[in-house]
């Protein structure tokens, strides 16, 4: 199997890619609005985020089944009374 070295340079960056994080900019345009950038700016501030809150996936045990209740304890009359 024959390996080029764009495809090595790809998995590289693959594999990386999930380990850094970029940096984000906040500044403020001529209107007052922010603008969010990967770019910094001059009068930019760099933002903290929050780590992503990643957790494993809960796995449910199962339950035993509901006990099954005796037929006829009691009757329900949906009649109108006349």
């Amino acid at each position: 199997m024959k390996f080029s070295t764009t495809s090595l340079a790809c998995i590289i960056a693959m594999s990386l890619s999930g380990i850094t994080q970029a940096e984000i900019y906040e500044t403020k345009d001529a209107q007052g609005n922010p603008v969010f950038t990967d770019t910094p700016t001059a009068g930019a501030q760099e933002i903290d985020l929050q780590k992503a809150n990643i957790v494993d996936a809960v796995t449910p045990t199962p339950q035993a089944a509901p006990k099954a209740c005796a037929a006829g304890l009691f009757t329900i009359d949906f009649r109108e009374d006349s």
